[in-house]
């Protein structure tokens, strides 16, 4: 059974058993959105298996940007009115920091054309800690933000609709937040673009973040339309668009690449850390699926991936445990005559989940033949040594991914770990809350949503609230 999860760490992740993540005393609003954009093209136990180093990665250097910081702050003159009750919610995202969670989503004020961004902490039990605080006061309507914690700061991105004539416009930003909220630093403007099919496909998500071992961020948005070759008349035709940047934390911008898949309804997929770069998924649809995968270098741009990519029917979602890296497909086929089980039941006539292992020596773990992604006969997350882990298997073998373990990048299906929880925040900011126990997980049976949470409050009548974050220099 499939049942669609919170955002956690960077965005919609898997489901179910993962069957498949100088502000003063005012707002601060962003400037005009008509700031430059710094250019630099071109554009175009970790697991139960032994490990391998990592290959070198040939190939220069990526030409870096100047640092594209946002030009000094405009502080906002305070109405001392309410904001209107045309105001609207946006996305929300949330990350584990040291002993809790940071919450983050934005609001949007119609009459002013201009969104919030608020955030909110919760503690290891997922119970709030003080009141909401105001990070950014930013141009037009965010359509979809994303935070993501490693160690160190958090860095936060979103996408903002500025324009919807005479074509729709967008720009992408992203900035370095105090996970305590103490500080936040100066935004980074990384893009801005137009596409008449920005807001084709409702509700679809645009952004990815990756906090990086070194501090900078990798992100990957949504971008103006690239250039694909139709599946069809073989031609090369303008197809949804997305980008791949590294963001210094001194506001230096990177381009790695623009790509996208042939077809429409684009959706995007896991954004993972190899530990020598970052892998980036999106795809699209034509008849059947397309698929269009960026693989950078730290600070490079998109080249070759250093082991083979494999690609199933979408959504599927990859994980990196370090040494291997796994995908996971949920929708795959079965062969002709298969019956495949997963989790112990028979599944659907026709139909088969599947996984695939492969070794930064290119060799793949799991059996070529007679399919190349063998049936995942299970899938779950449970517990080793007081701390989740994600335990998949296919006849024959089986992979421990732990999220804490070296150099690993994924997200777990229940939600940020605080070291005693799993929390899960879901859009409405409802939450649930899960227990490790030994060998498995297990859901709190306590009420959801056992204190209020900021965002369900009706919208602050004191024009100070909620106090903004205070600003951070740069490091």
């Amino acid at each position: 059974m499939i049942r669609r999860r919170a955002r956690i760490s960077g965005r919609w992740l898997l489901c179910g058993a993962l069957a498949v993540p100088a502000c003063q005393d005012r707002a601060i609003d962003d400037a005009t959105p008509d700031v430059p954009v710094a250019r630099s093209e071109p554009e175009s136990t970790a697991g139960e298996l032994v490990a391998h180093p990592p290959p070198s990665i040939p190939g220069g250097a990526a030409p870096v940007s100047k640092p594209s910081v946002v030009a000094p702050p405009v502080v906002a003159k305070a109405t001392g009115s309410a904001p209107d009750v045309s105001d609207s919610e946006g996305p929300l995202d949330a990350t584990a920091v040291d002993r809790g969670v940071l919450v983050v989503w934005s609001r949007h004020d119609l009459d002013a054309d201009k969104s919030d961004v608020l955030a909110v902490l919760l503690d290891d039990r997922g119970i709030v800690r003080g009141a909401p605080r105001l990070v950014r006061r930013t141009s037009g309507q965010i359509l979809d933000l994303a935070v993501h914690r490693r160690d160190g700061l958090a860095w936060l991105a979103w996408i903002a609709l500025v324009a919807e004539e005479p074509r729709p416009r967008a720009l992408v930003a992203a900035l370095q937040l105090e996970p305590d909220l103490s500080g936040v630093h100066p935004p980074i403007v990384l893009d801005q673009f137009s596409d008449e099919n920005l807001l084709a496909w409702p509700d679809r998500e645009l952004i990815r973040v990756r906090d990086l071992a070194s501090g900078h961020a990798a992100v990957a948005a949504a971008a103006a339309p690239a250039q694909c070759m139709d599946i069809v008349t073989e031609r090369a035709t303008p197809c949804p668009g997305f980008k791949l940047a590294w963001v210094h934390q001194d506001g230096a911008v990177i381009r790695a690449g623009h790509a996208g898949a042939d077809g429409g309804d684009p959706g995007v997929g896991s954004l993972i850390d190899l530990g020598t770069g970052v892998l980036f998924d999106t795809w699209a649809w034509h008849g059947g699926a397309t698929f269009s995968t960026m693989f950078a270098a730290y600070d490079q741009t998109v080249g070759a991936a250093p082991l083979d990519i494999v690609h199933c029917r979408p959504p599927f979602t990859r994980m990196w445990t370090g040494t291997r890296l796994a995908t996971l497909c949920p929708y795959e086929s079965a062969d002709e005559g298969q019956r495949c089980k997963h989790n112990g039941f028979a599944e659907a006539d026709g139909e088969c989940q599947r996984v695939h292992v492969i070794g930064l020596d290119n060799r793949s773990v799991t059996p070529r033949r007679p399919n190349p992604i063998p049936p995942m006969t299970s899938l779950r997350e449970r517990c080793v040594g007081g701390r989740p882990v994600v335990d998949v298997r296919w006849p024959g073998g089986k992979l421990l991914i732990d999220p804490r373990a070296p150099g690993a990048s994924l997200d777990l299906s229940v939600g940020a770990w605080t070291g005693r929880h799993a929390i899960t925040v879901n859009p409405d900011g409802t939450r649930e809350r899960w227990n490790c126990r030994p060998g498995d997980f297990e859901l709190d049976g306590k009420p959801d949503g056992h204190d209020p949470f900021p965002r369900d409050d009706p919208f602050p009548r004191d024009p100070q609230d909620p106090r903004p974050v205070p600003a951070a220099a740069l490091p």
